[in-house]
């Protein structure tokens, strides 16, 4: 008996150490930590989350990705909406993607407090369905969402928030921006907030759409 306590032990250590060191490699070559520091991804990201970035990842349509503004060295995450030829723009108040309304199935109201306003205020939580993925959005008021239409030129990307009441973190603020600004893909939550448990569901270890 002490003997299989001691071969488990054992076991249990070279795996601890295996982990450490794969872990190690990929935080390395391939894999950044990042602290979600605002709102504007909402309800996929929550601010005080902490989230996995896979570095040099490709930029694809419908993609969270994590960008460097080539203006200002910011920081920025953003749902890839727009790719090179695509145009974006909206009509009657919802998102357009080469004309067309991507349709959203509006599930209800949840009040969620923004560290960013310090209120409370409600929104309407919905899933967006475009094509390649489906999403979920907050908007504080349906039908409010404007942007004026654009084409994004070649070797470019337009970010969009999921959070489209959130203003100041996306290409509706910046423009588009270069491809290769992208650091990298947001695919996996480490750690979410209690609001985001509570609130959207969030779970530790959670693949990101």
């Amino acid at each position: 008996m002490l003997n299989l306590v001691r071969g488990l032990l054992k076991l249990a250590l070279w795996l601890f150490a295996f982990l450490l060191v794969v872990g190690a490699i990929l935080k390395i070559f391939f894999v950044d930590i990042l602290y979600v520091g605002h709102n504007g991804m909402a309800p996929t990201l929550v601010r005080g989350e902490r989230v996995l970035v896979w570095r040099g990842a490709e930029p694809k349509f419908g993609r969270v990705m994590l960008c460097k503004l080539p203006s200002s060295g910011e920081h920025v995450i953003g749902r890839v909406m727009g790719t090179a030829g695509r145009e974006v723009g909206s009509s009657r108040g919802r998102l357009t993607l080469g004309g067309k309304t991507p349709p959203v199935d509006w599930k209800s109201k949840v009040e969620f407090f923004d560290e960013d306003t310090g209120r409370t205020e409600v929104h309407h939580l919905g899933i967006e369905d475009i094509a390649v993925l489906s999403h979920p959005i907050l908007e504080k008021e349906i039908g409010s969402f404007r942007i004026r239409a654009r084409s994004v030129a070649d070797g470019r990307i337009y970010l969009l928030g999921d959070n489209r009441s959130h203003l100041g973190q996306d290409s509706r603020s910046f423009g588009d921006i270069p491809a290769d600004a992208c650091i990298g893909a947001v695919f996996l939550r480490l750690l979410p907030t209690d609001q985001a448990k509570e609130k959207f569901g969030h779970r530790a270890v959670q693949l990101i759409d």
